[in-house]
């Protein structure tokens, strides 16, 4: 993966004060089912600037190093980077990407806790020292591949709510931290600071009391030892919401006054991943197959029957699943129910025909660019400039004077079509039945199964599906599934939050090359905006 930043082709639009990040999402869903492309994402990069902003003003004394397998996508990458924060990398990949970006060694920590010879190697010879470690087998492996690497004793944490009794896949526990210190002092290795994780399935902020006792008896107990301790870290787990960011900061801070006082020289720091980019990005997909079945085989364990037994239940199939974008819903719970964006023609309607000439147009998800020009979407007619619509199409290419006419028509007629899809088309109307759906990926695979149960009103191949919060997970990792091409990104930014960034100082060269303008009057297409590059 080295060289991704360099390699990655993109560009950041610049929302004029009239457009909102839902008309950029309507557009392309509009270009998209033209096109016939794949599914995609629109991410907003101001939201990482206000996420950080909140960090700084709730977490001021916590430095954020962003958990980097979260979203490594260049966009996200490149905004974190200028905002000054480290960097937590689990792979050589994610420790190369960082550093691409010009990322000193010593704002990047190496947190898997089970690593390759190879990769701490790599670590060694990229100069990051820091580095997580909970047993000794590690260790003894750290001290052969890194000799001057500063550890971090992982502790495990326990869930005093029940849903998890004790985090035992990671971190070790605390009577077993002396015996640690003695092989660590033993291999002549370092350890200079404690590192704990409580999940975002976590709801008892309570938690890090505990925590960050233990981590005080580590480093009372380092102190024996000889260890020159500065360092605590306080792992992720945090979901992106203000009001949980205030109930950690709540509890942590009296203990973090008391335990590690500003004049112990001790660095707190945390690893928010999901916190940066859950929120700033969402995920458009596209109906791509439907059925429908009887409701009471297909009613999940548990739930009572409460339709009638005539009404059908449907299965609609996305052209995006579990070995894609939707890769989280193997190991967390998924919980977005999407907004529907029906079109014209995926809803049962039709284009009427020509009655002058008799001519049905093919579907307009499916026709040429000459097709649509003459497509007037507002009326919903056909016209055809002769009866046989590829007779006119020899016309055109033959004729440059007929061309440019077609052209500029066209043109017309691509906003007309475009101002009907974003007046008419956008979202479903409330008094539209619901109907119980599960909504499926396209491998076919019992496991690919994203929405179990949810009430949509009934859909159409072709139409789309608009799911928020989706910035964390899968973003910047390629699918192993059959020929499953990544969705392409759309990256974004207000003029505010632009501004912002400038009067805070915050600049990157390769980040100013890549803005562009987008007026409110709804073309997207880079190559025909204005570049802000000077």
């Amino acid at each position: 993966m080295k060289g991704f930043l360099e390699d990655a082709n993109y560009s950041i639009g610049l929302l004029d004060e009239g457009a909102t990040l839902g008309d950029v999402i309507d557009n392309y869903v509009y270009e998209h089912t033209l096109t016939g492309k794949n599914a995609f994402f629109v991410g907003d990069l101001g939201k990482l600037l206000k996420k950080h902003n909140e960090w700084q003003n709730v977490m001021a004394p916590v430095k954020p190093f962003y958990t980097v397998k979260c979203n490594s996508t260049p966009g996200v990458l490149e905004i974190l980077a200028a905002l000054g924060i480290g960097f937590a990398c689990s792979s050589k990949s994610e420790m190369a990407l960082v550093q691409d970006l010009g990322i000193a060694p010593e704002n990047i920590i190496y947190t898997n806790p089970c690593k390759q010879a190879s990769q701490i190697k790599y670590a060694a010879k990229a100069g990051v020292n820091i580095m997580t470690c909970d047993n000794e087998s590690e260790l003894k492996k750290i001290a052969r591949n890194h000799p001057s690497a500063k550890l971090l004793l992982r502790i495990a944490t326990e869930d005093i709510s029940g849903a998890e009794e004790m985090n035992m896949k990671f971190g070790t526990m605390l009577k077993s931290c002396r015996h640690l210190m003695e092989c660590a002092k033993e291999l002549e290795v370092q350890i200079v600071g404690v590192k704990f994780h409580i999940s975002s399935s976590c709801k008892e902020p309570q938690v890090y009391i505990h925590a960050i006792s233990d981590a005080r008896c580590v480093f009372d107990m380092a102190e024996e030892f000889g260890f020159k301790m500065n360092m605590l870290d306080i792992g992720g787990g945090f979901t992106g919401s203000e009001l949980q960011l205030e109930e950690v900061n709540h509890v942590i801070s009296p203990l973090l006054d008391v335990y590690f006082p500003e004049e112990s020289g001790v660095n707190v720091i945390a690893e928010p991943g999901c916190y940066y980019v859950s929120s700033a990005f969402t995920l458009a997909v596209n109906i791509i197959a439907k059925k429908a079945v009887e409701y009471d085989k297909f009613l999940p364990s548990g739930m009572e029957q409460t339709r009638s037994d005539d009404e059908p239940i449907f299965m609609y199939y996305m052209n995006d699943g579990v070995y894609g974008s939707f890769a989280s819903k193997l190991f967390e719970k998924f919980n977005t129910i999407p907004e529907v964006h029906k079109l014209l023609w995926g809803s049962n309607q039709t284009c009427h025909s020509d009655s002058a000439n008799g001519h049905t147009p093919e579907d307009p998800a499916t026709s040429s660019q000459f097709e649509l020009a003459f497509y007037f979407a507002l009326e919903g007619v056909w016209v055809s400039h002769a009866p046989d619509c590829q007779s006119w199409r020899a016309e055109v290419e033959s004729s440059p004077e007929v061309e440019e006419q077609a052209a500029v028509k066209g043109v017309l007629a691509h906003y007309l079509f475009l101002i009907y899809f974003t007046l008419f088309n956008k979202k479903y109307k409330e008094d539209e039945p619901l109907f119980a759906s599960s909504l499926w990926g396209p491998s076919c695979d019992e496991l690919d199964q994203i929405v179990e149960n949810c009430l949509l009103p009934e859909l159409s191949v072709g139409d789309w599906l608009i799911f928020d919060n989706m910035g964390s997970g899968t973003l910047g990792q390629q699918s192993a599934f059959n020929d499953f091409q990544r969705p392409p990104i759309y990256y974004m930014m207000s003029f505010n939050d632009w501004y912002e960034m400038q009067d805070a100082g915050i600049t990157s060269d390769t980040l100013m090359k890549n803005f562009f303008f987008v007026p409110s009057c709804i073309q997207l297409s880079p190559e025909d905006s204005f570049s802000t590059a000077a």
